[in-house]
C-alpha cells in the first residue's frame, strides 16, 4: 500500500472517530467515572501493575510491604504538576460510604513527582512515575480503590483514573477452570468453579454477607457478579454451577509486535516515515514526521476451527524495545493501522478493537469506521513501541459487555486468566473488604 493510501485511510478513519467523539457522554461533562479512563488525549500508555511485575493484576495485601507502579506519558513533554488521591469503592466499583480519612492515614492527596523525559524519539513526551503506598500515603482498609491523577490541583480535572484491590486474607479460595459440563456448550464455553473456605474465620450468614465476582483477562465489562453458594459444608463454601458460571472460551489474542523499527515482523505490511496524518495535525506535541506501522489485514476467525501455535499475554501489553536500554524513555510511538475485511457493515452496533493497549474500554477511540470501497474496518491507535495483543469486538447498541466471538470464534480450548474475588460486608458494616482472591488458568492449549 503506498503511504499517501495510508494517510486517506487513516484520514477517513480519524475523521469519523472524531465526529463519533463528539457524541459520545465521556465528553459531555466533567464527571469522574469509576473505571479505567484517560480523559486527556495527551497521556498516553498508563500502567498499573504490581512494582516489578507488569503483568500482574493491580492489587496488593492491606499491611504488607508491597506497592503498586503506575506510568504514563505526558506528550505535551512538559513539566505540569499532577496530584493523586484515591477514593474507596464498593465491590460494585461505585464510592462507598466512607469518609477519606478513615482509609487514608497520612496525606488525602500528594503530587507526582518523578519524571523523566523522552530521549531521541520522534514524539517528546515526559514520562510519569508512582509508587505507593508510600511515604505519604497509606491505605488502611482493604476493597476496592479508584485512583484519580489530576491537575492544576483540581480534582475535577481528572487526567486518568484507573481500578486497583487491596486484599485481606481472611478466607482462602480454590477454583478450577475448565470446559462447560453441559450439551454443546463443552465446545465453547468456559466454566469457572471455586469453593470458599472460611476455617478459622466467622462467616454468621454467607448469603447476606458476601459478593463474590469472577473476571477473565482483566476485563470487567463481562464479570459474573452475585453467584450465591449451592452447598454449604463445615467451613466450605461450594460455588458449582452449570449455567450461571459461564464464560467465552474465545480465541487466543493476535499480536502485534513492533519492538524494532528496522524490520518488519509477522503481521506487519509496512513501517512508513511520513507526516501524521491530517486528523491528527494542529497538536503541538507532534513532530514533522513520524513512524507508520500497516498492519496485514486481520481474516475473521468466527468459522475457523481453534488453532494455536504460541502463548499470549491474555490481552496485555509489554513496553519494550529491543535495541535500546530505557523503554520508559527511549521508546518511540508509532500510528498503527488496523484493518479487519467485512463484506458489509454489522448492523445494531460498532466494531471496536480491544485489549489492554485501550483499557479494556469501547469508545471513540478505537471504535472503527467502515471503508464501503476497501469493504474494510478500519482504526489507527497511536501507540508506544511494544509487544502487544489485541482482538475485535463487537458491542451491540444499548449493550454494555463485548462480544468477541462473533468475529474471533469460541473454543473451549483458548486460554484464559481468571480472578475470583470475595467481599464481604458484616452486618452494620459500612464498607465492602476484600477478605479473599484467587487466580488461575485455563491453560488447554498450553
Amino acid at each position: 500500500m503506498k503511504p499517501i493510501c495510508i494517510l486517506l485511510l487513516a484520514l477517513f478513519s480519524g475523521l469519523v472517530c472524531l465526529a463519533q467523539s463528539e457524541q459520545d457522554d465521556y465528553f459531555k461533562d466533567n464527571r469522574t467515572l469509576y473505571e479505567d479512563h484517560t480523559y486527556l488525549s495527551t497521556i498516553k500508555t498508563v500502567l498499573l501493575h504490581r512494582e516489578g511485575n507488569p503483568m500482574s493484576i493491580p492489587l496488593i495485601m492491606l499491611g504488607a510491604d508491597e506497592k503498586l507502579q503506575l506510568s504514563f506519558d505526558d506528550l505535551s513533554g512538559g513539566d505540569d504538576v499532577y496530584e493523586y488521591t484515591f477514593t474507596h469503592c464498593t465491590a460494585e466499583w461505585q464510592a462507598s460510604n466512607l469518609q477519606n480519612t478513615d482509609y487514608l492515614q497520612g496525606f488525602l492527596s500528594d503530587r507526582i513527582t518523578t519524571i523523566s523525559y523522552s530521549f531521541n524519539t520522534n514524539q517528546r513526551y515526559s514520562h510519569r512515575t508512582l509508587l505507593f503506598p508510600n511515604e505519604s500515603i497509606q491505605l488502611t482498609k482493604s476493597g476496592n480503590y479508584l485512583l484519580l491523577v489530576y491537575r492544576n490541583g483540581d480534582p475535577k480535572q481528572a487526567i486518568l483514573t484507573r481500578r486497583f484491590m487491596v486484599a485481606e486474607n481472611k478466607v482462602t479460595l480454590e477454583m478450577a477452570p475448565h470446559a462447560s459440563t453441559i450439551g454443546e456448550s463443552r465446545k465453547y464455553k468456559q466454566e469457572v468453579d471455586f469453593t470458599i473456605f472460611n476455617s478459622g474465620y466467622i462467616i454468621n450468614n454467607p448469603f447476606g454477607e458476601l459478593k463474590t465476582v469472577i473476571t477473565q483477562n482483566g476485563r470487567w465489562d463481562n464479570a459474573i457478579r452475585g453467584l450465591q453458594p449451592r452447598f454449604l459444608k463445615d467451613k466450605e463454601l461450594v460455588y458449582d454451577y452449570e449455567e450461571e458460571n459461564l464464560f467465552n472460551g474465545g480465541n487466543e489474542f493476535r499480536f502485534l509486535d513492533f519492538r524494532n523499527f528496522k524490520y518488519r515482523s509477522e503481521n506487519v505490511q509496512d513501517i512508513l516515515y511520513e507526516p501524521a496524518p491530517a486528523v491528527y495535525l494542529g497538536q503541538d506535541t507532534l513532530a514533522a514526521k513520524f513512524l507508520h506501522i500497516v498492519l496485514q489485514k486481520d481474516p475473521r476467525r468466527s468459522a475457523e476451527r481453534y488453532y494455536s501455535t504460541r502463548s499470549d499475554l491474555n490481552g496485555k501489553f509489554l513496553v519494550s524495545v529491543q535495541e535500546e536500554k530505557n523503554p520508559d524513555t527511549e521508546a518511540d510511538y508509532a500510528f498503527v493501522y488496523f484493518r479487519l475485511p467485512v463484506f458489509a457493515p454489522l448492523a445494531d452496533g460498532n466494531i471496536y478493537v480491544g485489549g489492554g493497549l485501550t483499557d479494556w474500554s469501547f469508545g471513540p477511540d478505537n471504535r472503527m469506521a467502515y471503508d464501503p470501497i476497501q469493504k474494510c474496518y478500519t482504526c489507527t491507535l497511536f501507540l508506544k513501541q511494544g509487544y502487544y495483543n489485541y482482538e475485535y469486538f463487537f458491542l451491540k447498541d444499548g449493550s454494555d459487555q463485548a462480544d468477541e466471538t462473533c468475529i474471533e470464534g469460541d473454543h473451549a480450548e483458548t486460554g484464559n486468566s481468571y480472578a475470583v474475588y470475595v467481599y464481604q460486608r458484616e452486618p452494620g458494616g459500612r464498607y465492602d473488604r476484600l477478605i479473599g482472591h484467587a487466580f488461575a488458568e485455563s491453560n488447554y492449549s498450553r
